[in-house]
């Protein structure tokens, strides 16, 4: 049976029960006692997650094997808790024009001395619901597979594909592999319903955009310039 935190590494902290959590909260045991046995004992001892945010440092430091510093640690990790689910979502960024993902992508990717491919997904208003690298090459080329651009973008439940990479040269016009990747991208993308609605690449203090210079199909429903 894995440890719960390589469980939680492996196959995610929803997976985890709340004493192995609270487990992984508490860090260790005492010489005596297993620290996931520390942790059922203070469920025991508080019934619920919902009673132990409420107690006190003094009522949860006062059980043997715990102390004020654990104590400080279960209360932060409650409180974090809380206040994720009592935020609201922020407001997502729309995206109107190809200069907006361009000055995200260079601030993501920097200058870096070789190729890197950023996959940026919009929902159905053009807001940004993510961003992932997915490859990284050489100075001046970077393999990237449209499964490497869409399968992030699935999971980030997007509607529409934005693909950056950068020339190191400081040349942003399109080599023949470039032209050739974005029309195995958006084809890929018609086929699984996530339309590439721009490839941008960029150079130094500029960028080219092939949905601007006319050369990738406008999509119905992208405000992406």
């Amino acid at each position: 049976m894995l440890p719960p935190r390589e469980k939680l590494l492996q196959q995610g902290a929803q997976r985890l029960t709340e004493e192995e959590l609270l487990a992984i909260v508490l860090g260790t045991g005492t010489p005596g006692e297993p620290v996931k046995v520390l942790a059922s004992r203070l469920l025991h001892r508080f019934v619920s997650l919902r009673e132990l945010s409420q107690a006190t440092p003094a009522e949860i430091s006062g059980l043997p094997g715990v102390g004020p510093a654990k104590a400080a640690r279960i209360l932060s990790a409650l409180e974090l808790g809380r206040r994720s689910h009592s935020q609201p979502a922020p407001e997502r960024q729309s995206i109107t024009k190809s200069e907006e993902i361009a000055q995200l992508a260079r601030h993501r990717i920097g200058n870096p001395p070789q190729e890197h491919v950023l996959a940026f997904g919009l929902d159905s208003r053009s807001r940004l619901c993510g961003n992932t690298r997915v490859a990284q090459g050489s100075a001046n080329s970077a393999w990237v597979t449209p499964a490497d651009v869409f399968r992030p973008l699935l999971h980030q439940g997007a509607v529409f594909a934005v693909v950056v990479h950068n020339h190191p040269s400081g040349n942003c016009t399109p080599s023949p592999s470039d032209l050739e990747l974005t029309h195995r991208l958006a084809h890929a993308g018609d086929i699984l319903g996530i339309p590439l609605v721009d490839h941008i690449i960029l150079g130094h203090h500029q960028h080219f955009s092939f949905r601007e210079q006319g050369m990738l199909a406008p999509t119905d429903g992208s405000s992406v310039a």
